[in-house]
């Protein structure tokens, strides 16, 4: 056994091309993860400009564990059916089943009527075939017109309608006056709006 254990040696591989077909290897595959991120890409630039002209920029694009694209600066920019123009930026996009999820959205509506729009909130998905923008976590959207701001946790906003839809909890705040709901829906982005549920108003 002692002799057996003593005259033991490793061998080397014979081929001296191993290393080189491992690099070889390592290399293919970063192609084809190239490719597939740059086919998703093509396909999400199709799919946006396929709907009424909706652009859009990033700065960096990844790809997550959940082979979902992840897209860091993102950038929308478009007009909806009824020309309000809007540009929604984000910290990160995610494409989730046909819409993307937004973190840290900033958005801003140029609107025909009511001026300028500011919707913020913690995330939000931009359903981009209705032009919907679901916002939720505290959610604030500015109108520039009588400087209101209406604050929620959960703000649907249907951009073909202009229409604000939340059926939880609401804050309305004016320079004349202070309103808290149980729930709204806004017409031409404020120019109408009907609370339900127990509502409260205090004038300043």
């Amino acid at each position: 056994m002692e002799e057996n254990k003593k005259n033991f040696k490793f061998l080397k591989p014979k081929n001296s091309n191993f290393g080189s077909k491992k690099k070889f290897s390592i290399s293919i595959f970063l192609l084809f993860t190239s490719l597939f991120i740059l086919s998703v890409i093509i396909g999400w630039m199709y799919f946006f400009n396929s709907r009424e002209n909706i652009a859009i920029s990033v700065e960096n694009i990844s790809n997550t564990k959940e082979k979902k694209l992840e897209m860091t600066g993102a950038k929308y920019s478009g007009q909806s059916s009824n020309g309000t123009i809007f540009l929604i930026t984000a910290d990160k996009a995610i494409e989730n089943e046909g819409k993307m999820r937004l973190f840290r959205p900033n958005g801003k509506l140029k609107t025909l009527k009511r001026g300028q729009i500011k919707l913020i909130s913690k995330e939000a998905f931009f359903k981009t075939e209705q032009n919907n923008i679901e916002l939720i976590g505290d959610v604030k959207i500015h109108q520039s017109t009588n400087n209101m701001t209406i604050y929620s946790e959960k703000i649907t906003a249907i951009l073909n309608e202009e229409k604000l839809i939340s059926n939880f909890p609401v804050k309305l705040s004016s320079p004349e006056f202070f309103l808290t709901s149980e729930s709204m829906t806004a017409h031409n982005y404020g120019e109408k709006i009907i609370f339900k549920g127990k509502s409260q108003i205090k004038f300043k």
